[in-house]
């Protein structure tokens, strides 16, 4: 059997709207690393 995981350590606002390194859809990814 395998076994997986999706480790986020240490999400960075640099990555949402606005941010330096600014992604689509960033800001989405924080409800979803809260839940």
């Amino acid at each position: 059997m395998t076994n997986r995981a999706l480790l986020l350590v240490d999400l960075q606002n640099d990555f949402c709207a606005g941010g330096a390194l600014a992604v689509a859809e960033g800001d989405s990814t924080i409800d979803i690393a809260n839940a």
